[in-house]
C-alpha cells in the first residue's frame, strides 16, 4: 500500500524532523500518514516566517515535524542539519511505472495504486504504462474495490457530524467515484450518506450564510463579493455539478485551477439560486425570486454596491461576446448543460458522454484564455447541479411556477389541502433564506413529478449533487 512506501520512504520509524522536497505537488498522497504519526505540517514558502516558526516552536524540542518545500528555495545550514532530508516524486513512490505518464493522470493516482500494488514487474515505458492503467487501472474490479474502500471510509467520517467544507469535501469525492463507476458500468448506492446530508440541510443550512469567507464563499451569495475588488470574469455554468466539472476538468491540459465548492440556494433551480447568485442576495432580498426578468438588473446593482462604475460591469450570455473596453467585472452564462439536462434520454451515462463531447469542443477553455488575454481573473462556478430521478406523475396548474422544466418542487402561497395528495412523494421544506409567506415543498431523493416511470436528469431538490456545486479559480499562469 502507498502507506507503508511512504513510511519507509520517509523513515518514520526513525525520524521525527523531516524535510520533504516535493516539487510534483503529492501531498496529498502523503499528508494522512504525517498526521496518523504525529507530524505537525509546515510548508516552506516564506523563509522569514518560518525561522519565526522554528525558533519558537521547533528548534530544540522534542516534536515530530514535517517541512514541506514545493520548490526550490535557500534554506539555512541549521535548519537543514536538523532535519531528516528527503526527496518525495512518482519515481521513488511508483519505480516500476513511467513517471511521464503518471503525471498525466495524476487526479487517478489513488486508484492506480490500488493496482500498483499487485504489480510484479516493471512496465516503466510509456506504452507499457498507459495499457497497465487501460486494463488493470480502469478495471471493473480494481474500480470496484477502490470506491467500496472510499464509501467505506467516508460511512465512518459521518458517524461524526459532518462541516460544511467536510460536505464540499465528500461532494468532489462522490463525483469522482461517480465518475469512474459510469466508466466500468457499475452502480454506487449513496442512500445512507444523502439521508445524513438531508438532515444536515434540515439543521445546519441556514447557518452558511454566517460562515466568513476566507478560503472559499460557503454559499452562492457570497461569491460575488469574495472576488472582487479587481478585474474578474465570474463564468456560471448553469446546471454544472461536480459529475459534471470532474469530466470538464479532465480536458483542461494547459489550465491550472484550484476546486473549491459552495453551496446552492435551495429549492435549486435556476431562477432562484442564480439570481442570488449574481445579485449577491438571499431570495427574500430580492424583487422576484421566481422570476429571471431582473437578473441582469441585480448584476449590475450588486456590482455597484461592490464598488464599480455601470460602464464596468458587463452582463452576457454564450461563449461568443465583445468585452467591452471599459469592463472590470464581467458576468458569463452558459447554459449548454443544464439544456443537457433537460434533453437527457439516458441518465448518468447519458451525461458522461453529452459532457464530454462538450468538454472535447474545447470551448469553455478557449473563452478562459480568451477572458486571461484581456486581463482578468477568472472564475467558474453553478447555480445548482444535477441529479438521476425517475417521474411519479406530472402535476398541471400546482403552486407557483419557478422554472418550467424543473419537477422536483412546488412553491405554494397557501397550505391548503393541495398538498395532502403529495405527502408520499414531497416534504416540507423551512425555506431558509426564502420568503415566508409561500411554502415549499420539494421531492424526495430520486423522485420527480416528472410523467411516470419516465428517467430523467432534473434539479430543484436537495441532493449532495444539487446542492454542493464547484467554485473553481483559474490559476494565472506565470
Amino acid at each position: 500500500m502507498i502507506k507503508d512506501r511512504i513510511k519507509k520512504l520517509f523513515a518514520l520509524k526513525y525520524e521525527n524532523k523531516l524535510l520533504i522536497s516535493d516539487f510534483e505537488r503529492l501531498s496529498f498522497l502523503y499528508l494522512e500518514v504525517l498526521y496518523e504519526n504525529g507530524f505537525q505540517i509546515y510548508y516552506y514558502d516564506d523563509i522569514e516566517y518560518f525561522r519565526m516558526k522554528y525558533e519558537s516552536q521547533i528548534r530544540g524540542k522534542k516534536v515530530k515535524v514535517a517541512i514541506i518545500l514545493r520548490r526550490e528555495m535557500y534554506i539555512s545550514y541549521d535548519i537543514i542539519s536538523d532535519f531528516y532530508q528527503v526527496s518525495c516524486s512518482l519515481e521513488r513512490l511508483y519505480p516500476k511505472l513511467n513517471p511521464e505518464v503518471l503525471r498525466e493522470n495524476m487526479r487517478d493516482l489513488p486508484l492506480i495504486d490500488r493496482a500498483y500494488e499487485a504489480l510484479l514487474e516493471s512496465l516503466t515505458t510509456v506504452k507499457e504504462t498507459k495499457e497497465f492503467i487501460i486494463k488493470e487501472v480502469f478495471n471493473k474490479s480494481n474500480v470496484e474495490e477502490y470506491c467500496s474502500s472510499e464509501l467505506a471510509y467516508w460511512k465512518a467520517r459521518m458517524v461524526k457530524k459532518l462541516s460544511y467544507k467536510e460536505w464540499i469535501e465528500f461532494a468532489e469525492k462522490k463525483a469522482l467515484l461517480e465518475y469512474y463507476a459510469v466508466q466500468v458500468g457499475i452502480n454506487l448506492y449513496f442512500k445512507e450518506m444523502e439521508e445524513t446530508f438531508f438532515n444536515y440541510v434540515m439543521t445546519d443550512y441556514k447557518k452558511l450564510s454566517g460562515e466568513p469567507a476566507t478560503e472559499f464563499p460557503a454559499i452562492l451569495p457570497k461569491i460575488t463579493e469574495f472576488i472582487t475588488p479587481g478585474k474578474v470574469a465570474l463564468i456560471v455554468m448553469d446546471g454544472m455539478s461536480e459529475f459534471d466539472f470532474e469530466i470538464i476538468s479532465r480536458y483542461f491540459k494547459d489550465i491550472e485551477y484550484e476546486q473549491f465548492g459552495s453551496f446552492a440556494l435551495i429549492p435549486t433551480v435556476t431562477a432562484i439560486s442564480r439570481q442570488s447568485l449574481l445579485a449577491g442576495k438571499y431570495p427574500q432580498e430580492l424583487d422576484n425570486p421566481f422570476s429571471l426578468s431582473k437578473e441582469k438588473q441585480g448584476f449590475i446593482k450588486n456590482g455597484i454596491e461592490l464598488g464599480y462604475q455601470q460602464k464596468q460591469l458587463q452582463y452576457v450570455r454564450g461563449y461568443e461576446f465583445d468585452v467591452e473596453p471599459m469592463t472590470k467585472f464581467i458576468s458569463v452564462i452558459i447554459n449548454d448543460i443544464d439544456d443537457l439536462v433537460h434533453g437527457q434520454l439516458q441518465g448518468r451515462i447519458g451525461m458522461y458522454n453529452d459532457i464530454k463531447v462538450l468538454a472535447e469542443s474545447l470551448k469553455l477553455q478557449k473563452l478562459i484564455k480568451r477572458l486571461q488575454q484581456f486581463g482578468f481573473t477568472v472564475f467558474i462556478t453553478a447555480d445548482h447541479g444535477n441529479t438521476p430521478c425517475v417521474g411519479t406523475g406530472s402535476l398541471k396548474s400546482f403552486g407557483v411556477e419557478t422554472e418550467t422544466r424543473s419537477k422536483r418542487m412546488l412553491v405554494l402561497k397557501e397550505f391548503a389541502t393541495q398538498f395532502e395528495q403529495l405527502e408520499d412523494r414531497m416534504f416540507t421544506y423551512p425555506g431558509y433564506y426564502l420568503d415566508k409567506k409561500y411554502q415549499y415543498f420539494i421531492c424526495k431523493n430520486g423522485i420527480s413529478l416528472d410523467n411516470k416511470d419516465e428517467a430523467v436528469m432534473t434539479h430543484g431538490g436537495i441532493s449532495i449533487e444539487e446542492v454542493i456545486v464547484p467554485f473553481i479559480k483559474i490559476k494565472v499562469v506565470q
